[in-house]
């Protein structure tokens, strides 16, 4: 892979739930990402537990070059599309049949240290939920 950009994503964060303004759901207790290379691939490898203590882990990889490609979501998303709009923001987009219903935009502070995380949910009626976070780099 030959984008450098995506560099200062790759690593360990924990989510500092203090930072957590939800619209949908109730923030999470504790969270915490890996995001690695895998060839032109990047791999998230996300745990959070939510606030009834339960842990949910999920893994995806997706390719950070804008097109879409095909994902196993079940009836939430078939397709993620993976890009980055500026530099320091990776964003990446879930759709179901061509209709986009969930944008997660990750922005890097100038020094790397913090991850901000916004998830927009699209709902039927295209209003939208927002969901913002932040995690800190542990390594």
């Amino acid at each position: 892979m030959s984008e450098t950009w995506v560099d200062g994503f790759i690593g360990d964060w924990a989510l500092d739930p203090a930072t957590c303004d939800f619209q949908q759901g109730d923030p999470p207790l504790s969270g915490r990402m890996r995001i690695e290379r895998q060839g032109d691939d990047l791999r998230f490898d996300i745990e959070l537990v939510d606030a009834t203590g339960d842990a949910d882990r999920r893994s995806f990889l997706t390719r950070p070059d804008g097109r879409a490609e095909v994902f196993d979501g079940g009836d939430l998303a078939d397709a993620l599309t993976t890009r980055a709009p500026v530099r320091d923001v990776l964003e990446t987009a879930a759709s179901y049949r061509g209709i986009e219903r969930m944008i997660v935009q990750r922005s890097l502070s100038v020094d790397l240290s913090s991850m901000t995380v916004v998830q927009t949910v699209i709902l039927p009626d295209r209003s939208e939920l927002v969901n913002t976070s932040v995690y800190r780099r542990i390594h």
